[in-house]
């Protein structure tokens, strides 16, 4: 029996040769059918599948029996490597966490890090103060011999 398809055509080329033609209806003449407003068309019809199309096939298959599938996202373009890496790491049976590790292996979240407390940061107002100090007797020593430099603090001041 020929290979039809889910509306009852034939699907190849080849099956074409092999459908039995009606013999007890009349067939048709072109000059009919163009009578009976049909239009005379020339079409490609497939033919059976290339040896191209047979190995790709079956490599999917292949891939499919090993759980792996294709598939198309579309993410933004500085994101697109991360994305690949992400799916090479799955596809070389890594699991999504190990996965993520493997990307960002320096960044640890929160709750992966225990916290330990924290030594408040030396004051150093003491050393601050020496400074001030230091700082505004130089100032009143400019300003008590005058000049060109207590005029340019004063402007400052």
């Amino acid at each position: 029996m020929a290979d039809h398809d889910f509306s009852g055509h034939i699907k190849h080329l080849e099956d074409a040769q092999n459908v039995q033609l009606p013999t007890s209806e009349k067939t048709y003449t072109d000059a009919e059918l163009e009578q009976a407003g049909l239009v005379k068309t020339s079409a490609f019809v497939r033919t059976k599948k290339s040896k191209n199309a047979l190995r790709i096939e079956k490599h999917k298959q292949k891939k499919a029996e090993q759980g792996v599938k294709q598939l198309n996202v579309e993410v933004p373009e500085q994101h697109r490597d991360m994305v690949k890496s992400f799916s090479k790491a799955l596809k070389d049976g890594l699991s999504p966490e190990e996965a993520v590790k493997t990307l960002f292996p320096s960044k640890q979240t929160p709750a992966a890090t225990p916290e330990k407390p924290q030594k408040a940061p030396d004051s150093d107002f003491e050393s601050k103060t020496k400074e001030y100090a230091t700082i505004g007797q130089k100032v009143a020593e400019i300003k008590s011999r005058g000049g060109f430099k207590a005029f340019l603090l004063n402007r400052l001041i």
